[in-house]
């Protein structure tokens, strides 16, 4: 994690266009990571939040955990905080991992 942000870009190829370009990269090192987690940990349902961009990652993971019999839901960070009821197991997922909300969320959740 790093507080450094990148030089701002005025024109193509942008900082996002770098980002979706590494994505395979990004999403290969995810799975290999994933083959040697300890499935049994999670327990259902499985509850992902988080923001924005980092909430629809969530989601796209947990739609892969689905089809290995996990139950899931998404609700966005600060829904949870404030009105959400977390059973099982809770992710929060902030590219920072500090976003106030989902902080806020998780410690919420215990």
């Amino acid at each position: 994690m790093t507080d450094d942000l990148p030089l701002q870009r005025k024109g193509h190829p942008y900082i996002m266009y770098d980002m979706l370009r590494d994505s395979y990269n990004g999403v290969k090192s995810t799975i290999q990571i994933m083959k040697k987690v300890d499935m049994s940990i999670f327990k259902s349902p499985l509850t992902v939040t988080g923001n924005g961009t980092a909430l629809h990652s969530g989601i796209a993971g947990s739609q892969v955990l689905g089809r290995n019999g996990f139950q899931w839901i998404s609700i966005q960070a600060y829904e949870l905080e404030h009105f959400g009821r977390s059973e099982g197991t809770v992710i929060g997922i902030s590219h920072t991992g500090k976003t106030k909300s989902t902080v806020d969320a998780m410690e919420k959740a215990g």
